[in-house]
């Protein structure tokens, strides 16, 4: 049993055609991806700096008020915060 040319190269066309838009709808699912995990990224870390510059606010108030043990009290919470961080980042 033979096919056609026309029937077989149309088939080929067919599944190309959809080849094509298989992996163009991927590659975009892709792009669009990283652009929305890059503008959380960039929130998360806006939020983090945030936060470290009003602990870093916290402990110079605490030293310019000459409560050096509650400045090195925030500043060690600080870096044990900090460690925990890396570590649950580096368990997961």
């Amino acid at each position: 049993m033979s096919f056609p040319v026309k029937t077989i190269a149309l088939t080929v066309g067919v599944l190309l055609v959809l080849g094509l838009v298989t992996v163009g709808s991927f590659r975009a699912g892709r792009i669009y991806q990283g652009r929305e995990n890059s503008a959380e990224l960039a929130s998360i870390q806006a939020a983090l700096q945030f936060n470290h510059l009003q602990t870093f606010d916290e402990i110079e108030s605490d030293l310019e008020r000459g409560c050096d043990d509650v400045g090195l009290e925030v500043a060690k919470n600080g870096v044990d915060e900090e460690l925990n961080l890396a570590m649950a980042v580096r368990v997961s």
